[in-house]
């Protein structure tokens, strides 16, 4: 299962932004991305509002 980071969810999924205003969600969604590009992290829980898993499961 996969799930992503943000600034509105609790545990390691948390990630700290540095805008104020909405107008600056898509720099700052675009530099972080761009640094996270081609990591993963594993962990034991995920908070699941946006959970991507296999069909089968």
């Amino acid at each position: 299962m996969v799930d992503p980071v943000s600034n509105y969810v609790s545990g390691s999924q948390q990630i700290p932004v540095t805008y104020s205003e909405i107008d600056g969600i898509d720099s700052f969604s675009e530099a972080y991305c761009h640094m996270q590009r081609h990591k993963s992290q594993q962990t034991l829980r995920l908070v699941g509002f946006t959970l991507l898993a296999k069909k089968e499961v």
